[in-house]
């Protein structure tokens, strides 16, 4: 196989590897594989078995549909046709979903709320209004009916209800500040919760139905309730009554500057009154509270039932990946991401192209040393510190870019790589499942030696826009840049490393 062959196969791999992990996490595929309704009984299933307590749709009232998130819309769509139009006519079904712009589903008795722009994380007035709706109309149930929450990654931006005495400006100030830190999706969420009506179970709180089913499609590495979408149904007590939860908010809030820096100092005023209040050590939450926020059933003071069922996470596209790189011929390393770790988008792009070069140099030496072809498939969430002075960018093109400059730095040192400093026949890919990457558009890049000689022949310097978080007009500029537009899913990032010989 030549040298151009190779690389046209390797890109057509990924495509076809990342397009499944993708297709895999599809909410309206979940929601009908996971979630049924019994057509005698009206009994609505999860997984082909019973919700506790059960779940009759022929014994409620209203049915209502709520929530948020980049694939909100999706479940919605996805509940909506296992429930079936002529159940949710009988049940008067409305409902209330917070999504970004331009989501193509196309739901019949939930108003799809559009209410921040593509590539933008920030909370919006939009936002908070619809919110606002979202939390009127729970409040107006009864014990006879019943609701649906569907929540996914982005819920924590697109739900916004800030505590009384807190600005929205002030809010979404102190949320870009930390997201450019460096804080990671636990730390962000845990000031989210801190500051919000919605979150940390004020939604559930709120809702005066008896009986409420949360389905759930997760993009954060763990699984945890409490941090995806910032726990609006989970059984915590977060704000106005909990000490220890304005303790840690603050332990945040120091760690990453923002208190230095006097970054929102109104919310650091409130947070630092209710933690001299009654000091708490954090976590000060007993057996019986975490069981409850880890399987997040629970009963709310007003008698709602709450419980949650996962739809699909992370692990659920790297394992569709694996098979796809397995049907493309690949032996297949997976590496499920570990939710107790956290590795910057430099050191993972660094740590890849390290390990492709020493598989390379190997097989250099002994053909028969390593399996090949050979894909390693990951799952995770890098982080990522921005500079005042930065770029346009994401993790995903963060990671691509310095497993570049490790490239790059190889060359300057003269060191010989299989002539070249990125080896021939190796392509690393990293995205975002959802088909964004940062505030950008751009779901994330690959790098082959193509694209590394690319940026020799543009007389590019690819340190510079490492330094400066600005790797998206790099990629692009080179045929580097994955674009896939709004998938409607949002389960994290996969990244690939395909390893193939010319033979």
């Amino acid at each position: 196989m030549s040298l151009q062959n190779l690389h046209k196969k390797l890109r057509r791999d990924a495509e076809t590897i990342w397009t499944a992990a993708i297709s895999a996490v599809r909410p309206q595929s979940l929601v009908k594989r996971r979630l049924s309704v019994d057509l005698v009984s009206s009994e609505v299933y999860y997984d082909e078995k019973s919700l506790e307590p059960p779940v009759y749709l022929n014994r409620v009232g209203r049915i209502v549909i709520v929530g948020g998130g980049k694939a909100a819309a999706a479940i919605a769509e996805g509940l909506e046709s296992v429930i079936g139009k002529k159940r949710l006519d009988r049940h008067n079904a409305i409902g209330i979903v917070n999504v970004p712009e331009g989501m193509p589903e196309i739901l019949t008795h939930v108003r799809k709320a559009e209410v921040r722009l593509q590539g933008s994380n920030s909370p919006t007035i939009k936002a908070m209004q619809s919110t606002s709706d979202m939390l009127e109309l729970v409040k107006s149930l009864n014990v006879n009916d019943l609701v649906f929450v569907v929540l996914s990654g982005g819920a924590s931006a697109m739900m916004v209800a800030p505590r009384d005495t807190i600005s929205l400006e002030e809010k979404i100030v102190l949320t870009e500040f930390l997201s450019k830190s460096g804080a990671n999706i636990e730390e962000l969420n845990q000031v989210r919760r801190s500051i919000s009506r919605v979150k940390a179970g004020g939604l559930a709180r709120a809702c005066r139905a008896g009986r409420m089913v949360v389905l759930v499609l997760s993009d954060v590495i763990g699984d945890s309730l409490e941090v995806i979408g910032s726990g609006p149904c989970v059984d915590m007590q977060a704000g106005e009554q909990s000490d220890s939860s304005a303790n840690e908010s603050l332990a945040v809030l120091t760690a990453r500057g923002a208190i230095a820096m006097n970054i929102a100092p109104g919310i650091v005023r409130l947070l630092s009154r209710e933690a001299s209040a009654q000091p708490l050590p954090a976590r000060s939450i007993g057996v019986a509270f975490a069981s409850s926020v880890s399987s997040g059933e629970w009963t709310t003071s007003s008698g709602c039932r709450v419980s949650h069922r996962m739809l699909g996470s992370n692990a659920s596209a790297v394992d569709a990946a694996a098979l796809a790189a397995k049907s493309c011929g690949y032996d297949v390393l997976v590496r499920q991401a570990d939710p107790t770790a956290s590795e910057s988008a430099e050191s993972v792009g660094q740590r890849l192209f390290q390990e492709a070069a020493t598989v390379s140099q190997a097989v250099s030496k002994d053909s028969q040393s390593t399996a090949l072809p050979l894909a390693i498939i990951e799952g995770g969430e890098a982080t990522v510190q921005v500079p005042i002075d930065h770029g346009s960018g994401g993790r995903n093109q963060q990671t691509v870019l310095a497993a570049l400059v490790a490239a790059r730095t190889l060359e300057q040192s003269q060191v010989s790589l299989l002539d070249g400093a990125w080896p021939k026949g190796v392509l690393l890919a990293s995205l975002g499942t959802d088909g964004e990457d940062g505030p950008t558009t751009t779901a994330g890049g690959f790098a082959d030696a193509d694209i590394f000689a690319a940026i020799t022949r543009q007389n590019l310097v690819p340190q510079e826009s490492l330094l400066r978080c600005d790797a998206e007009p790099l990629l692009v500029s080179t045929g580097g840049a994955i674009r896939i537009g709004p998938t409607g899913t949002n389960v994290a990032d996969i990244r690939l490393l395909l390893i193939r010989s010319k033979d």
